[in-house]
């Protein structure tokens, strides 16, 4: 399947995607910051060293917490983004 044709797949079944997120506090905060602030480098390569290929947010929970996001499905994506 092109790119195109998975994307337009994805976002024609867009509710069966979407996420609601609960803020748990501080510690979402610091997670969020640790990966997008150019300063904490060195702590994202300590996140990525942590990486497990089978862990993902359970999609059939109402809510996921900053934190289970992060550290489960962005996680991917960065560890991708670096193969790339």
């Amino acid at each position: 399947m092109c790119a195109c044709a998975e994307a337009k797949e994805y976002f024609s079944n867009l509710r069966l995607h979407k996420m609601n997120f609960a803020w748990e506090g501080a510690d979402d905060g610091e997670i969020i910051e640790m990966v997008f602030s150019k300063k904490r480098a060195d702590d994202r390569k300590l996140w990525l060293a942590k990486y497990e290929e089978d862990l993902y947010v359970d999609h059939n929970q109402p809510t996921v917490t900053y934190t289970d996001f992060v550290n489960k499905e962005l996680i991917h994506f960065s560890m991708m983004d670096n193969q790339r």
